[in-house]
């Protein structure tokens, strides 16, 4: 980060760092909880067996 920004422009920084974070939270329990996750788990899974 550089030293000459605003006040303004470091919260707004930080809270969109803090957002994308929550919703990548958000994202991750969706998948966890979902049938799709197992669905990908198991294509990840087969594919680092296969490489």
């Amino acid at each position: 980060m550089e030293v000459g920004l605003k006040p303004e422009t470091n919260m707004a920084f930080i809270a969109l760092l803090w957002l994308k974070q929550w919703a990548l939270k958000k994202i991750w329990v969706v998948l966890k909880s979902s049938k799709f996750s197992f669905k990908v788990q198991q294509r990840m899974l087969i594919g680092s067996k296969m490489a």
